[in-house]
């Protein structure tokens, strides 16, 4: 369930980045700057789990539990807010309503 969640996370950051005009940058494979739109699995590769790497040890989200989602959650927070762009992590009823959208 707690795996969801963060998929879920991920799927609304990358939203809310793509909204706000936030590009991914990253080097082509023939060397030249790319840009490209967010989607989860870069959330997930290039904000989360450079975070959780860098406070944990360790890459693996199977890993984590609620205390180290918090403290992740809280670097996030911090940073989004200096932008202005509030983040939230998803609740039972976000699970639910996505549920609703994929049937």
């Amino acid at each position: 369930m707690q795996n969801s969640a963060l998929y879920l996370f991920f799927t609304q950051l990358a939203n809310q980045l793509n909204e706000i005009g936030q590009e991914h940058h990253f080097t082509g494979y023939d060397g030249e700057p790319r840009e490209s739109r967010w989607d989860k699995e870069l959330v997930k590769k290039h904000i989360w789990v450079d975070i959780q790497e860098t406070l944990f040890g360790f890459k693996s989200t199977t890993k984590l539990d609620t205390p180290k989602i918090n403290e992740i959650l809280d670097v996030l927070t911090k940073y989004y807010d200096k932008i202005n762009m509030p983040i939230r992590f998803p609740n039972k009823f976000d699970k639910y309503l996505e549920q609703l959208e994929k049937n």
